[in-house]
């Protein structure tokens, strides 16, 4: 059942990525082309009909919260102190597992270069990783964004939020830092032309 619930995490993923994608800003006008929110719904549709037959046997022990009585959103954390649980799951090889993963400060940093010098091009991506960054702290961010998913059926039933999550904050980690070796390129055509 574990894994099953990586599945709404990747969907939210999607739909929030297909969402920003849609909506554009030119000539001092918002514009939205639903293209990408269609083509979503497309895909969501196939990968339900698709997978039906694993899907519907676990359907309704899915909908339920499947913790022991009065487990409350609180104590859906492993940690009280869910950033330093989301850092060590992330970036310290000593506490990488079963169900973490580890990052490395190379690929942050090269992030962090790549959100200040093409902002302007990987600001979706930028934008995604803030908000599921704030969702894998649970009820310790600064805005608890997961709260209103806690009411959701399969979202209510994740023990360790920052398990469900941390594998999409790695991928767009890793899109961001592939854009700083632009940078790079960058560098090495002015080294060329002196």
């Amino acid at each position: 059942i574990h894994v099953a619930l990586f599945f709404p995490v990747t969907v939210l993923f999607l739909l929030l990525f297909a969402f920003l994608q849609s909506v554009t800003y030119r000539e001092r006008k918002v514009f939205f082309d639903a293209r990408y929110l269609r083509i979503f719904a497309i895909v969501c549709l196939l990968a339900v009909l698709f997978s039906a037959v694993k899907i519907i046997p676990l359907l309704k022990s899915l909908t339920f919260n499947n913790r022991i009585s009065g487990f409350e959103y609180a104590d859906s954390l492993s940690d009280p102190n869910t950033p330093s649980l989301f850092i060590r799951r992330v970036f310290v090889p000593e506490h990488s597992g079963p169900g973490t993963m580890y990052l490395g400060l190379m690929p942050a940093i090269f992030c962090i270069l790549a959100s200040i010098f093409y902002f302007r091009e990987v600001g979706i991506f930028f934008t995604l990783l803030v908000f599921f960054i704030f969702l894998s702290f649970g009820p310790n961010a600064p805005i608890d964004l997961h709260r209103p998913l806690w009411n959701l059926p399969f979202f209510k039933s994740m023990g360790e939020i920052a398990k469900y999550y941390s594998a999409i904050i790695v991928f767009l980690i890793a899109i961001l830092a592939g854009k700083s070796f632009s940078l790079f390129k960058i560098m090495k055509m002015k080294v060329l032309n002196l």
